[in-house]
């Protein structure tokens, strides 16, 4: 597990991917202000955690965005 910055994630993802690997994003899909909302309202304090979800794999069978795309990841070999 590796945490970067957003704005850098192409970069590192395409690293990662080009090393063989899978890459998984996790975006955060609450603010802190809205989980305090959710907690009042539920009166239950046991998900302490701000919500956050997957949002995509990348694999080098799988990438369609351009920023993740480099011409060393040509898999095709004749």
């Amino acid at each position: 597990m590796v945490g970067v910055p957003e704005i850098a994630f192409e970069s590192w993802a395409a690293q990662f991917i080009a090393k063989g690997h899978k890459v998984a994003k996790v975006d955060q899909m609450e603010t802190v202000l809205g989980k305090e909302i959710r907690e009042k309202a539920s009166n239950v304090k046991e998900d302490r955690i701000i919500r956050r979800e997957l949002t995509s794999v990348f694999t080098t069978g799988t990438i369609v965005e351009g920023g993740l795309l480099t011409n060393e990841m040509s898999t095709y070999y004749i």
